[in-house]
Order: structure tokens, then C-alpha cells, then sequence
């Protein structure tokens, strides 16, 4: 089921299947968030719990067990209840069941909060440790915004920038969506922005493992028109759009804790990079917020 916030200045619709954002407006009306279409991506952003990327052979070893879990998670193929709601903010909940044990075994409550001010939408994502024993667990974000966001402008015309120069060097990701550490490429050099192209996706996501930056913009040097985020508190972060040459109108901002396993992982999930624990009844937050410029 779809549900709508709103304030004055802006406005958000979210469905309960997932907890994923649907729509992200101004006052007039404008559209920020990638709407899909047939032949695209049919994501919009959705929520990645309990981890993030794929697992290598989408298999992992807990606690001396292997489980099976898909790229990103469960969460965002489960409907989650409605636990507080206002005009300008709503809270999502989902509760570990039988199923989630399955593939995850860990019992947790893991809530996802939206709440406007003026234009600004933060997302948070909470997550509690509902049992006797550390919990290990990863998040984070992937919504797509539109690109371009006026028909008489382009996707070349857009530009992503940081809020700081950067020298970073960009992971090679395998064909099965690991991300490879041992090949990289420098993408960044003492520069604050970057031009986007297609062919730049056609290795699958942009991604950074050690920015300085906590901010980030994507725009149109034509326009202006386009998106800011402020991701403090996750330590990864990648842009995406689908490559091999498709003309996606889209362009995806990802916050992350962790990223998807390396070709050489142990296999252990408590080897994976970026990942987080919680002792027992335990409580963790982290939230990134998107502006309209």
C-alpha cells in the first residue's frame, strides 16, 4: 500500500511492500524520483537489510551454518506494518520471523523512518537486536533520481559533486556483482566532480570506499535542476545507472555500511567488509537526507 506525507514545501509517497520510497515532489509538483519504466530498472529505492551487495555464490557461513540470501537483502521484498504515522512522517517496522531465520539468523526489529522538513526528506534506518546473542548486520540506500530531469536536457549534460576533492580509486565489479579490490582503476584525482557517461556504467557501479566527502550533489550544469545528500554516517557510497549502452533515465545516490563481498572473501559474514554488530538488545541508527536544488 502507498502512503503519502507531505508539508507546505514538498511531498513523498512510500509503499508499505519494502518500505521503498515511490515519489519525492515540490510544491509545484516536479518529480525528483526516477518513475520506472518498461525496459529499465523497475526499482525505484529500495531498502537493502541485512546486507548490501551480493554474497559471493549468494551464500554465507554463520556461526559454522551456510544460508542463502539474495543481493541487498530480503528487506525489500517483504511488506512492513505502519507503526507511527503524521502528516510529514511515517515509521515502517519489520519484525524477524521464521522466514527472515531461514536467511538471516538473528532476530531483530528494523524500522525505516521518513520525515520532511520543508524540502529536505531523511530517510533513517533503525535496527534493534531483539535477541540473546550479537547481531551482525549491514544497511543502506539506493534511491534513483531522474536523469534527466527536463525533457530538452540530456544525461551528459549532469555532473556529480562532492562537497570535498577527492583522490579516489575506483574497485573493478565481477560479473556476478562481487566487487574486486585487487583491480582498480584511479577514477578521481585531486578533483571535486565528475562528468557522467554511459559508457562509465557499463562496469556496473561508480564506487568509493574512502571520500572525505559527507555531501554530494547530482545536476544539470544546464539547469541547475537536480538532488543534494548529505550521507554522514556511512562510510560507502556508489553511483549507478544500468550500463551497457541502455539510455536510462535515471541515476541512483547509494549510502551504504558495507558493500558487496570480494572475490577472495573468507565467506564468513562476520568477515565481510563494513559490517556492523550489535550487542544484545542492542539499538543502532543512521539516516541520509535528500534536497531538492
Amino acid at each position: 500500500m502507498i502512503y503519502r506525507i507531505h508539508n507546505e514545501q514538498a511531498s513523498a509517497e512510500i509503499d508499505s511492500l519494502g518500505a521503498q520510497l515511490k515519489s519525492y515532489k515540490n510544491s509545484r509538483g516536479t518529480e525528483y524520483l526516477y518513475q520506472p519504466q518498461e525496459g529499465f530498472w523497475q526499482g525505484s529505492a529500495p531498502v537493502l537489510f541485512p546486507i548490501v551487495g551480493k554474497l559471493k555464490g549468494g551464500k554465507t557461513i554463520i556461526d559454522g551454518k551456510e544460508y542463502s540470501m539474495g543481493g541487498h537483502g530480503f528487506a525489500r521484498h517483504i511488506e512492513f506494518s505502519i507503526v507511527a504515522r503524521s502528516e510529514d512522517s511515517i515509521t515502517f517496522e519489520l519484525l524477524s520471523s521464521e522466514e527472515t531465520l531461514k536467511q538471516y539468523p538473528f532476530r531483530f526489529k528494523f524500522q525505516v523512518v521518513f520525515s520532511l522538513d520543508g524540502t529536505k526528506l531523511t530517510n533513517m534506518f533503525k535496527v534493534y537486536n531483539a535477541g540473546s546473542r550479537e547481531m551482525l548486520f549491514c544497511v543502506g540506500g539506493h534511491p534513483a533520481f531522474r536523469c534527466p530531469m527536463d525533457e530538452e536536457d540530456s544525461f551528459e549534460n549532469y555532473m556529480v559533486e562532492f562537497e570535498q576533492k577527492e583522490t579516489v580509486f575506483r574497485p573493478f565489479v565481477t560479473e556476478d556483482g562481487l566487487i574486486d579490490f585487487k583491480k582498480t582503476t584511479e577514477f578521481l584525482k585531486d578533483e571535486s566532480e565528475f562528468s557522467l557517461t554511459r559508457p562509465m556504467f557499463d562496469n556496473d557501479a561508480v564506487c568509493f570506499t574512502n571520500l572525505k566527502s559527507r555531501k554530494v550533489k547530482l545536476y544539470s550544469k544546464k539547469t541547475g535542476n537536480g538532488v543534494s545528500m548529505d550521507f554522514d554516517g556511512f562510510p560507502y557510497f556508489a553511483v549507478w545507472t544500468q550500463g551497457n549502452r541502455l539510455e536510462a533515465p535515471f541515476v541512483c545516490l547509494e549510502p551504504w555500511t558495507s558493500m558487496a563481498d570480494s572475490p577472495d572473501t573468507s565467506g564468513n559474514f562476520e568477515d565481510k567488509i563494513g559490517m556492523l554488530s550489535l550487542r544484545p538488545q542492542g539499538e543502532y541508527s543512521v539516516s541520509f537526507t535528500v534536497d531538492q536544488l
